[in-house]
């Protein structure tokens, strides 16, 4: 008989223990977690705040723990809750939230600074027009990335 008594001791423990562990974990309830859009564009060389671009929502938002991470350093470092544009190019940021497992990514472009005019080219060479008549001039500004396309068009006799 005492062995009838012990297993059904035994087994009420453990569901016991059981039961403690489960109330001592918390339970975050959060509905939703992502970014607020689905890209954004940095200057290189400067810093942005991540949790400005993060939206979590759910009884338990403001218990919230994120992790950032950058699948391209070169691009996009990110220290805490930091992201610095690095150099030129793009890398994904994956936000992750710890107590849910929710996760969310954003696309990262990073563009130069400031990319100076190198060189401005005509297709046309000399033009001569009799009175009255027209041409289009078409110009190529190089490099093609440069950060102000702007012309300022004069002519000299």
């Amino acid at each position: 008989m005492k062995k009838k008594i012990i297993l059904p001791i035994g087994l009420l423990a453990l569901c016991s223990l059981i039961i403690r562990c489960s109330e001592d974990e918390p339970q975050i309830k959060i509905t939703s977690f992502s970014f607020d859009a689905a890209s954004v564009e940095v200057v290189e060389g400067t810093t942005v705040n991540l949790e400005d671009y993060i939206v979590v929502e759910g009884e338990d938002a403001d218990q919230a723990e994120i992790v950032f991470s950058s699948d391209d350093e070169d691009v996009v470092s990110v220290s805490g809750v930091t992201l610095t544009a690095e150099g030129v190019g793009q890398a994904t940021v994956e936000a992750t939230e710890t107590n849910t497992n929710k996760s969310a990514t954003i696309e990262v472009t990073v563009i130069a600074d400031n990319v100076p005019v190198t060189g401005v080219s005509l297709e046309e060479e000399s033009l001569t027009l009799e009175i009255g008549s027209t041409s289009q001039l078409t110009a190529t500004i190089t490099p093609s990335d440069a950060t102000n396309k702007n012309l300022i068009w004069s002519i000299e006799f």
